[in-house]
C-alpha cells in the first residue's frame, strides 16, 4: 500500500507540475501576442505608403492629375488611416480569438492495445495567428480601397491590388514568434491530459487495492 500511495503522490505532483508549465506557457502567448500586435500595428503606415507608391507608379494619369502636393496629401490621409486602423486593432486585440489551437480530437474508448485511449488536442492551424490579424485587418481594405478611388485611381488589374497581405507580412518575427508559442501551449495542455490520465490509473488502483483482499473481521 505504502508503494502505491507513493505512486499516486508522485503522480499528483506531475499533474500540478503540467499546469505550471501551461501557466508559463500562457503567460509567453501574451507576451509574443501584444508583441506581434504592436508590430503589425506600427508597421501599416509604412506598408500602406508603399503601396500607396505602387500605384501611383502604374497609374501615371492619375498621379499627374494629383500632382506633388495633391500626393502628399493622399498620402497622410492612408497614413492616417492606415494608423487609425492600427489603433483599431491594438484596441480590438485583447477580444480576438487567438487561441488557434482546436480542441480535444474524439478518440475511441480504447487504443490498439485494449488501454484507454489518450484524448488529443489539435495541431495549430498551419497560418496561426496570421489568420487571426488578416480577419481584422479585411474590415479596413474597403475603406481604403474608396479612399483611392475617390482619389483617381483605379482598383483593378493591372494596377496593383490591395489586399489584406498588402498590410501585414505573416512571415514577420513576431508572427512566426506567436505562432511558436500557440504550438507550446498546445504541447503543454497535452501533457497536462497526460498526466491526468497517469494519475486516473494510479488512483484507480490505489482505490481498487490488492488482488487478494484481506478476510474482512468477523463480527
Amino acid at each position: 500500500m505504502g508503494e502505491t500511495t507513493r505512486a499516486l503522490a508522485e503522480a499528483q505532483a506531475a499533474v500540478a507540475e503540467a499546469q505550471a508549465a501551461e501557466a508559463v506557457q500562457l503567460a509567453m502567448v501574451e507576451q509574443r501576442r501584444r508583441e506581434c500586435v504592436a508590430a503589425v500595428a506600427a508597421g501599416l503606415p509604412n506598408r500602406l505608403d508603399a503601396f500607396l507608391k505602387s500605384v501611383a507608379q502604374s497609374d501615371m494619369q492619375a498621379t499627374n492629375a494629383l500632382g506633388r502636393e495633391g500626393i502628399w496629401a493622399l498620402r497622410h490621409v492612408l497614413r492616417e488611416a492606415a494608423s487609425q486602423l492600427g489603433n483599431d486593432f491594438q484596441a480590438a486585440a485583447g477580444k480576438l480569438q487567438w487561441d488557434t489551437s482546436l480542441p480535444t480530437i474524439p478518440t475511441p474508448a480504447t487504443d490498439s492495445r485494449g488501454n484507454p485511449a489518450m484524448p488529443r488536442y489539435g495541431d495549430p492551424q498551419t497560418r496561426g495567428a496570421a489568420v487571426i490579424i488578416e480577419n481584422f485587418l479585411s474590415r479596413g481594405v474597403a475603406g481604403l480601397i474608396d479612399i483611392l478611388k475617390r482619389h483617381g485611381f483605379k482598383t483593378f488589374s493591372p494596377t496593383p491590388q490591395l489586399t489584406t497581405s498588402t498590410l501585414f507580412d505573416e512571415k514577420h518575427s513576431t508572427v512566426v514568434a506567436l505562432n511558436e508559442a500557440h504550438k507550446a501551449l498546445v504541447n503543454a495542455r497535452s501533457a497536462i491530459l497526460r498526466a491526468k490520465a497517469a494519475y486516473d490509473e494510479v488512483n484507480f488502483e490505489f482505490i481498487w487495492g490488492p488482488a487478494e483482499l484481506p478476510r474482512p473481521n468477523s463480527s
